[in-house]
């Protein structure tokens, strides 16, 4: 897989990264209409303020900042406004097309094709070593570009 690469269909991701575009816009005007004005959704402190200021939903932790917006919390107060489910599906859109969408069509290569590089790292638990497997771009150029966008959504496994 190192040699041959994984092909990305470059067509078929541009009709993907378009409709998620396009819902991840139309929640941004829904969620603004349901606040009453505009806002940077993404700033938990701004989102903070909309949520349990504005439209007084309850506060479940405060942070050194102001009150938490975390997953978590959303979660917990999703059924006290409409507003809280559509910033929840914002946030998991705008995630994707941060980490997949604006990512991958740049690590291709003239054949469509991304090429990693699999690094073993072993790790001893209780006697057994454990393995698990990461990957990298073979590409210098592009390196900081994938691991940025493999940091910024944890998983267990693989991750590329």
């Amino acid at each position: 897989m190192e040699l041959a690469g994984v092909r990305l269909d470059r067509d078929r991701m541009a009709e993907i990264t378009a409709r998620v575009r396009d819902e991840i816009h139309g929640l941004e005007r829904e969620i603004y209409d349901l606040a009453g004005t505009e806002f940077v959704i993404g700033s938990p402190q701004q989102l903070g303020e909309i949520l349990f200021t504005k439209l007084g939903l309850s506060r479940k932790r405060r942070g050194k900042t102001g009150f938490s917006t975390d997953a978590r919390v959303l979660q917990a107060i999703r059924d006290e406004h409409a507003i809280v489910p559509k910033i929840e599906r914002w946030r998991e859109l705008n995630q994707l097309d941060k980490t997949y969408f604006s990512v991958l069509p740049q690590l291709v290569d003239a054949e469509s094709r991304i090429h990693t590089t699999f690094l073993q790292a072993a790790a001893t638990t209780d006697g057994w070593p454990a393995r698990t497997p990461t990957c990298r771009t073979s590409r210098s150029g592009r390196r900081s570009a994938a691991r940025s966008a493999a940091a910024s959504t944890p998983r267990r496994g693989m991750r590329c």
